[in-house]
Protein backbone atom coordinates (compact mmCIF):
# COMPACT_ATOMS: atom_id res chain seq x y z
CA UNK A 1 0.00 0.00 0.00
CA UNK A 2 0.91 3.23 -0.91
CA UNK A 3 2.21 5.76 1.89
CA UNK A 4 0.26 9.06 -0.41
CA UNK A 5 -3.20 8.77 -0.16
CA UNK A 6 -4.99 11.89 -1.92
CA UNK A 7 -8.60 12.72 -0.58
CA UNK A 8 -11.43 14.60 -2.10
CA UNK A 9 -12.62 18.26 -1.45
CA UNK A 10 -15.88 18.22 1.16
CA UNK A 11 -15.43 22.22 1.73
CA UNK A 12 -15.99 23.95 -1.44
CA UNK A 13 -19.33 25.38 -2.56
CA UNK A 14 -18.01 23.60 -6.05
CA UNK A 15 -18.21 19.77 -6.35
CA UNK A 16 -14.60 20.28 -8.33
CA UNK A 17 -16.40 17.79 -10.88
CA UNK A 18 -17.06 20.09 -13.56
CA UNK A 19 -14.36 20.93 -16.16
CA UNK A 20 -14.93 23.85 -18.44
CA UNK A 21 -10.99 24.18 -19.96
CA UNK A 22 -8.40 22.41 -20.18
CA UNK A 23 -8.09 18.85 -18.49
CA UNK A 24 -4.30 19.26 -17.10
CA UNK A 25 -4.33 15.75 -15.80
CA UNK A 26 -5.52 13.83 -19.04
CA UNK A 27 -4.69 16.22 -22.10
CA UNK A 28 -2.08 14.51 -24.07
CA UNK A 29 -0.63 18.35 -24.54
CA UNK A 30 -0.02 18.04 -20.27
CA UNK A 31 -0.39 14.45 -19.26
CA UNK A 32 3.65 13.43 -19.98
CA UNK A 33 4.64 16.50 -18.31
CA UNK A 34 2.49 15.85 -15.28
CA UNK A 35 3.35 12.19 -14.97
CA UNK A 36 6.83 13.14 -14.93
CA UNK A 37 6.69 16.03 -12.08
CA UNK A 38 4.97 13.05 -10.16
CA UNK A 39 7.72 10.96 -10.84
CA UNK A 40 10.13 13.18 -9.65
CA UNK A 41 7.84 14.31 -6.43
CA UNK A 42 7.68 10.65 -5.55
CA UNK A 43 3.94 10.93 -5.79
CA UNK A 44 1.08 8.17 -7.25
CA UNK A 45 -0.53 8.56 -10.23
CA UNK A 46 -4.12 10.18 -9.23
CA UNK A 47 -7.83 8.02 -9.78
CA UNK A 48 -10.44 10.73 -11.59
CA UNK A 49 -12.04 10.48 -8.47
CA UNK A 50 -9.02 12.54 -6.71
CA UNK A 51 -8.90 15.57 -9.05
CA UNK A 52 -10.84 18.69 -7.94
CA UNK A 53 -11.55 20.80 -10.75
CA UNK A 54 -11.51 24.68 -10.04
CA UNK A 55 -12.01 27.56 -12.48
CA UNK A 56 -8.49 27.93 -13.81
CA UNK A 57 -6.72 24.65 -12.36
CA UNK A 58 -7.15 21.05 -11.15
CA UNK A 59 -6.30 20.12 -7.41
CA UNK A 60 -5.02 17.77 -5.62
CA UNK A 61 -5.46 16.95 -1.80
CA UNK A 62 -2.93 14.53 -0.25
CA UNK A 63 -4.76 13.31 2.85
CA UNK A 64 -2.07 11.40 4.05
CA UNK A 65 0.52 14.62 4.62
CA UNK A 66 -1.75 17.74 5.06
CA UNK A 67 -0.54 19.11 1.49
CA UNK A 68 -2.78 20.36 -1.78
CA UNK A 69 -1.13 20.36 -5.17
CA UNK A 70 -2.31 23.02 -7.51
CA UNK A 71 -1.82 21.84 -11.47
CA UNK A 72 -2.05 24.48 -13.94
CA UNK A 73 -0.48 27.51 -15.65
CA UNK A 74 0.81 29.84 -12.93
CA UNK A 75 3.89 32.08 -12.41
CA UNK A 76 4.96 31.63 -8.97
CA UNK A 77 7.51 34.63 -8.93
CA UNK A 78 4.35 36.60 -10.11
CA UNK A 79 2.27 35.95 -6.41
CA UNK A 80 5.72 36.61 -3.95
CA UNK A 81 3.32 38.42 -1.23
CA UNK A 82 2.36 39.00 2.01
CA UNK A 83 -1.24 38.72 1.87
CA UNK A 84 -0.82 35.35 -0.47
CA UNK A 85 -0.15 31.69 1.19
CA UNK A 86 3.47 30.71 -0.80
CA UNK A 87 4.15 27.44 -1.99
CA UNK A 88 6.58 24.83 -0.08
CA UNK A 89 7.82 24.24 -3.89
CA UNK A 90 7.28 23.69 -7.47
CA UNK A 91 7.97 22.25 -10.52
CA UNK A 92 7.10 23.95 -14.21
CA UNK A 93 7.43 22.87 -17.65
CA UNK A 94 8.46 26.14 -19.66
CA UNK A 95 7.45 24.40 -23.20
CA UNK A 96 4.48 24.70 -22.32
CA UNK A 97 3.26 28.09 -21.91
CA UNK A 98 -0.22 29.87 -21.99
CA UNK A 99 -0.78 33.82 -21.81
CA UNK A 100 2.80 34.01 -20.46
CA UNK A 101 2.22 31.66 -17.64
CA UNK A 102 4.24 27.95 -18.09
CA UNK A 103 2.67 24.66 -16.39
CA UNK A 104 3.16 24.50 -13.30
CA UNK A 105 2.69 21.47 -10.34
CA UNK A 106 2.69 24.13 -6.88
CA UNK A 107 2.56 22.14 -3.92
CA UNK A 108 0.92 24.40 -1.14
CA UNK A 109 0.32 23.52 2.79
CA UNK A 110 -3.15 22.87 3.61
CA UNK A 111 -5.05 25.68 5.19
CA UNK A 112 -7.94 26.00 6.33
CA UNK A 113 -10.61 28.47 4.86
CA UNK A 114 -12.09 31.22 6.49
CA UNK A 115 -15.70 30.37 6.65
CA UNK A 116 -14.50 27.21 8.66
CA UNK A 117 -12.80 29.89 11.34
CA UNK A 118 -15.73 31.92 11.35
CA UNK A 119 -17.85 28.31 12.45
CA UNK A 120 -14.39 27.67 14.57
CA UNK A 121 -12.83 30.37 15.95
CA UNK A 122 -13.39 29.87 19.34
CA UNK A 123 -13.46 33.09 20.15
CA UNK A 124 -10.30 33.61 18.60
CA UNK A 125 -9.84 37.16 16.58
CA UNK A 126 -8.38 37.95 13.21
CA UNK A 127 -5.31 39.92 13.57
CA UNK A 128 -6.26 43.83 13.05
CA UNK A 129 -6.75 45.74 10.22
CA UNK A 130 -7.97 43.84 6.52
CA UNK A 131 -6.00 41.70 4.17
CA UNK A 132 -6.87 44.24 1.65
CA UNK A 133 -5.44 46.55 2.93
CA UNK A 134 -2.04 44.63 2.60
CA UNK A 135 -3.12 43.19 -1.05
CA UNK A 136 -3.69 47.25 -1.85
CA UNK A 137 -0.44 48.64 0.11
CA UNK A 138 1.38 45.60 -2.96
CA UNK A 139 -0.62 46.99 -5.49
CA UNK A 140 -2.31 43.46 -5.81
CA UNK A 141 -5.62 43.54 -7.47
CA UNK A 142 -8.88 42.73 -5.15
CA UNK A 143 -11.99 41.42 -7.19
CA UNK A 144 -11.18 38.05 -6.77
CA UNK A 145 -11.01 38.37 -2.87
CA UNK A 146 -13.54 36.08 -0.90
CA UNK A 147 -14.33 34.12 2.17
CA UNK A 148 -14.23 30.89 -0.25
CA UNK A 149 -10.54 31.52 -1.13
CA UNK A 150 -9.60 33.32 1.80
CA UNK A 151 -7.16 30.83 4.27
CA UNK A 152 -6.25 30.98 7.75
CA UNK A 153 -3.19 30.61 9.38
CA UNK A 154 -3.47 31.00 13.39
CA UNK A 155 -0.33 32.38 15.16
CA UNK A 156 1.10 33.45 18.57
CA UNK A 157 2.46 36.49 19.29
CA UNK A 158 5.29 37.42 21.66
CA UNK A 159 3.22 38.22 24.89
CA UNK A 160 0.98 34.62 23.87
CA UNK A 161 -2.21 36.39 22.17
CA UNK A 162 -3.50 33.83 19.28
CA UNK A 163 -4.44 35.76 16.23
CA UNK A 164 -5.44 34.37 12.70
CA UNK A 165 -3.93 35.72 9.80
CA UNK A 166 -5.74 35.65 6.41
CA UNK A 167 -4.11 34.69 3.21
CA UNK A 168 -5.61 34.48 -0.15
CA UNK A 169 -5.54 30.61 -1.21
CA UNK A 170 -6.35 30.39 -4.54
CA UNK A 171 -5.21 33.51 -6.27
CA UNK A 172 -4.89 33.39 -9.90
CA UNK A 173 -1.59 35.43 -12.26
CA UNK A 174 -4.97 37.32 -13.75
CA UNK A 175 -4.85 38.86 -10.39
CA UNK A 176 -1.66 40.53 -9.85
CA UNK A 177 -0.68 44.19 -9.85
CA UNK A 178 1.84 45.30 -12.32
CA UNK A 179 4.61 46.36 -10.38
CA UNK A 180 4.53 42.24 -9.65
CA UNK A 181 4.74 41.77 -13.56
CA UNK A 182 8.85 42.59 -13.64
CA UNK A 183 10.49 40.93 -10.75
CA UNK A 184 13.20 39.23 -12.55
CA UNK A 185 15.83 42.17 -11.90
CA UNK A 186 14.69 41.87 -8.03
CA UNK A 187 15.42 37.96 -8.34
CA UNK A 188 18.52 38.27 -10.12
CA UNK A 189 19.52 40.65 -7.34
CA UNK A 190 18.96 37.98 -5.00
CA UNK A 191 20.65 35.24 -6.52
CA UNK A 192 23.81 37.41 -7.24
CA UNK A 193 24.38 40.00 -3.66
CA UNK A 194 22.76 37.45 -1.21
CA UNK A 195 23.86 34.15 -2.73
CA UNK A 196 20.44 32.98 -3.24
CA UNK A 197 21.03 29.60 -4.29
CA UNK A 198 17.36 27.74 -4.69
CA UNK A 199 13.81 29.35 -5.22
CA UNK A 200 12.55 29.18 -1.72
CA UNK A 201 15.94 30.99 -0.54
CA UNK A 202 14.65 33.98 -3.21
CA UNK A 203 10.79 33.67 -1.98
CA UNK A 204 12.13 34.00 1.40
CA UNK A 205 14.78 36.74 0.87
CA UNK A 206 12.07 38.68 -1.43
CA UNK A 207 9.30 38.46 1.45
CA UNK A 208 12.04 39.42 4.54
CA UNK A 209 12.90 42.58 2.57
CA UNK A 210 8.90 43.26 1.79
CA UNK A 211 8.22 43.32 5.54
CA UNK A 212 11.27 45.28 6.21
CA UNK A 213 9.85 47.88 3.70
CA UNK A 214 6.06 47.51 4.86
CA UNK A 215 6.48 50.24 7.68
CA UNK A 216 7.35 53.02 4.98
CA UNK A 217 4.46 51.82 2.39
CA UNK A 218 1.40 51.72 5.37
CA UNK A 219 -0.31 54.96 6.71
CA UNK A 220 0.36 56.21 10.15
CA UNK A 221 -3.10 55.10 11.29
CA UNK A 222 -3.20 51.49 10.04
CA UNK A 223 -4.11 48.89 12.63
CA UNK A 224 -2.09 46.41 10.56
CA UNK A 225 0.39 44.35 12.32
CA UNK A 226 2.43 43.34 9.62
CA UNK A 227 4.97 41.46 11.78
CA UNK A 228 1.59 38.52 12.10
CA UNK A 229 1.45 37.79 8.22
CA UNK A 230 5.51 37.88 8.64
CA UNK A 231 4.76 34.70 11.71
CA UNK A 232 2.39 33.30 9.12
CA UNK A 233 5.03 33.30 6.38
CA UNK A 234 7.45 31.58 8.82
CA UNK A 235 5.31 29.00 10.04
CA UNK A 236 6.31 26.90 7.14
CA UNK A 237 9.45 28.15 6.15
CA UNK A 238 11.39 24.48 7.48
CA UNK A 239 9.13 22.82 5.06
CA UNK A 240 10.30 25.25 2.19
CA UNK A 241 13.71 24.53 3.01
CA UNK A 242 13.16 20.84 3.48
CA UNK A 243 11.51 20.77 -0.06
CA UNK A 244 14.47 22.75 -2.32
CA UNK A 245 17.33 20.48 -0.05
CA UNK A 246 15.36 17.80 -2.87
CA UNK A 247 15.27 19.59 -5.90
CA UNK A 248 18.33 21.27 -7.74
CA UNK A 249 15.87 23.80 -10.00
CA UNK A 250 12.20 23.92 -11.14
CA UNK A 251 12.36 22.55 -14.29
CA UNK A 252 10.64 19.32 -15.13
CA UNK A 253 12.64 18.10 -17.65
CA UNK A 254 15.98 18.80 -16.23
CA UNK A 255 15.74 18.87 -12.41
CA UNK A 256 17.81 16.89 -10.81
CA UNK A 257 16.26 14.97 -7.38
CA UNK A 258 17.66 14.19 -3.89
CA UNK A 259 15.40 11.14 -2.92
CA UNK A 260 16.68 10.63 -0.13
CA UNK A 261 15.90 14.68 0.81
CA UNK A 262 12.87 14.01 -0.67
CA UNK A 263 11.71 11.54 1.29
CA UNK A 264 12.64 13.11 4.03
CA UNK A 265 10.75 16.36 3.05
CA UNK A 266 7.26 14.00 3.17
CA UNK A 267 8.08 12.11 5.92
CA UNK A 268 8.38 16.15 7.97
CA UNK A 269 5.03 16.50 6.62
CA UNK A 270 3.39 13.16 7.50
CA UNK A 271 4.81 13.70 11.30
CA UNK A 272 3.55 17.17 11.30
CA UNK A 273 -0.12 16.57 10.00
CA UNK A 274 -2.36 18.18 12.39
CA UNK A 275 0.73 17.98 15.55
CA UNK A 276 2.60 20.87 16.07
CA UNK A 277 6.61 19.44 15.81
CA UNK A 278 9.43 21.43 16.48
CA UNK A 279 11.80 22.16 12.99
CA UNK A 280 15.20 23.32 12.69
CA UNK A 281 15.68 26.27 9.87
CA UNK A 282 19.00 27.99 9.12
CA UNK A 283 17.00 30.82 8.75
CA UNK A 284 18.15 34.57 6.92
CA UNK A 285 18.49 37.33 8.86
CA UNK A 286 18.62 40.85 7.75
CA UNK A 287 20.99 43.75 8.70
CA UNK A 288 22.28 46.99 7.77
CA UNK A 289 26.30 47.81 7.35
CA UNK A 290 28.06 50.96 8.03
CA UNK A 291 26.80 52.85 4.41
CA UNK A 292 23.37 51.55 5.43
CA UNK A 293 22.76 49.28 3.07
CA UNK A 294 20.82 45.76 3.55
CA UNK A 295 22.32 42.85 3.87
CA UNK A 296 20.91 39.24 4.43
CA UNK A 297 22.96 36.00 5.57
CA UNK A 298 22.43 32.73 7.15
CA UNK A 299 21.53 32.22 10.97
CA UNK A 300 24.93 30.03 12.08
CA UNK A 301 22.60 28.83 14.63
CA UNK A 302 19.43 27.44 13.22
CA UNK A 303 15.97 28.32 14.61
CA UNK A 304 13.68 26.63 15.60
CA UNK A 305 10.22 26.66 14.23
CA UNK A 306 6.63 25.25 15.51
CA UNK A 307 5.25 23.55 12.06
CA UNK A 308 1.83 21.96 11.95
CA UNK A 309 0.05 20.72 8.58
CA UNK A 310 -3.82 20.55 8.17
CA UNK A 311 -6.21 18.99 5.92
CA UNK A 312 -9.29 20.90 6.70
CA UNK A 313 -10.99 19.92 3.37
CA UNK A 314 -12.52 17.07 4.80
CA UNK A 315 -14.72 18.66 6.91
CA UNK A 316 -13.92 16.34 9.47
CA UNK A 317 -13.60 17.94 13.06
CA UNK A 318 -10.30 16.20 13.94
CA UNK A 319 -9.12 18.11 10.94
CA UNK A 320 -9.89 21.37 12.12
CA UNK A 321 -7.32 23.56 13.10
CA UNK A 322 -6.97 24.08 16.98
CA UNK A 323 -10.38 23.21 18.70
CA UNK A 324 -10.91 24.37 21.80
CA UNK A 325 -8.53 22.83 23.87
CA UNK A 326 -5.14 23.37 21.49
CA UNK A 327 -3.14 25.98 20.65
CA UNK A 328 -1.61 27.65 17.66
CA UNK A 329 2.76 27.45 16.80
CA UNK A 330 4.70 29.72 18.32
CA UNK A 331 7.27 31.15 16.11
Amino acid sequence: MSVFEFGTCKTDYKDGKNLCRSDFVHDEKYCASLEKALQLLGLPQPQPQDIFRGTRHDLLFLNTHGIVLRIGHTHIKDLINPAILQPLGWLEDRGLMQGGLPFCIAIYPGSEIMTQFINNSHGISLTPGYISDVLSMTEQMQHDLNDDNTGVIRVQDDDGHIYAVPLVIDIDNQCVGQNYKSEETAIRKMRAEYNAQTPGDVIELYMKQVFLNATNLLPSTTEIKIEHWEKAFAQHAPLRHAFWQSFDRTDIHSATVNTQARDAFWQTCRTTLNTAVDLNYPMWTAERDARGRLTFKRQETPATIKVSLYRPWTAQKADIPFSKNTSAPRV
